[in-house]
């Protein structure tokens, strides 16, 4: 199958104009994740930035998840390729449960 929804990327925030330049280089719109209720970029728990990843339809995951590992500053991003039989995504409308094949 098929990704076509941002992907968040945990970045070390002194790399994050480097991270960003590759992300564009890969023809992507990188955007950081602004905080709901405080004033500023949401923070992990490490102390890293979310940068969401637009890439729009993405038709080899694992091969994207690879090259955006590999960029130097990138922590880890959303892409789980090979590691799960099936993704319980929560909507609006309630859970969709999407499976290989």
């Amino acid at each position: 199958k098929t990704l076509n929804m941002p992907i968040p990327i945990e970045v070390l925030p002194f790399a994050r104009a480097f991270v960003e330049k590759r992300l564009l280089s890969l023809g992507c719109k990188p955007k950081i994740r602004m905080a709901k209720k405080k004033v500023g970029p949401v923070i992990t728990d490490n102390g890293n930035l979310i940068l969401d990843a637009n890439f729009g339809e993405i038709e080899n995951p694992a091969e994207l998840e690879r090259e955006i590992n590999s960029i130097p500053g990138v922590i880890e991003n959303g892409i789980f390729s090979g590691m799960v039989n099936e993704v319980h995504l929560g909507t609006k409308n309630g859970v969709k449960i999407l499976k290989p094949g």
